[in-house]
């Protein structure tokens, strides 16, 4: 069974310009719940991500001295177009989600961006919850119903 990246990809996605500040990526990520957020310009052409780790690397948890405090303060006000992975993996909707595990695994990211094959635009977002919903469907009995990437059943009928 071969299935494809644009089966299983998320396509509300949460974006940021380049301009946006660090605090704002924090601010996202804590409404969203989300560890990923792509930095797009004005056509949606991809220019980067930003993850949470990120943000933590910028945001140390522990300071030792003022100075380091106020750096931290500064670090927020960064644009996220500065501190973002500017060459992030992409894949395009056809492409065969065995290949997007491999990629994932191969260079430990929790996440790959789509790209539509003609223009370039950001279309959608696969993650590794995304595989894991994927892998649930796959080894559920056949006698349960299937669930919706919410976690909810689904009935396959309607």
């Amino acid at each position: 069974m071969n299935m494809t990246v644009e089966q299983v990809m998320s396509v509300e996605l949460v974006t940021l310009s380049p301009n946006h500040r660090v605090y704002h990526a924090m601010d996202l990520m804590d409404a969203h719940q989300l560890r990923h957020l792509p930095i797009v310009d004005e056509e949606r052409r991809l220019r980067g991500v930003i993850s949470d780790r990120d943000v933590k690397k910028l945001t140390h948890a522990n300071f030792n001295t003022e100075e380091e405090s106020a750096q931290e303060r500064l670090s927020l006000l960064e644009e996220v177009g500065v501190v973002a992975h500017q060459e992030p993996l992409t894949v395009s909707p056809d492409t065969e989600l065995s290949e997007v595990a491999e990629l994932m695994l191969k260079h430990k990211v929790g996440s790959v961006l789509v790209c539509g094959t003609e223009s370039g635009e950001l279309v959608g977002i696969v993650t590794r919850a995304d595989l894991l919903w994927v892998l649930c469907q796959l080894l559920r009995p056949s006698t349960f119903s299937p669930m919706s990437k919410s976690g909810e059943e689904t009935d396959l009928k309607s």
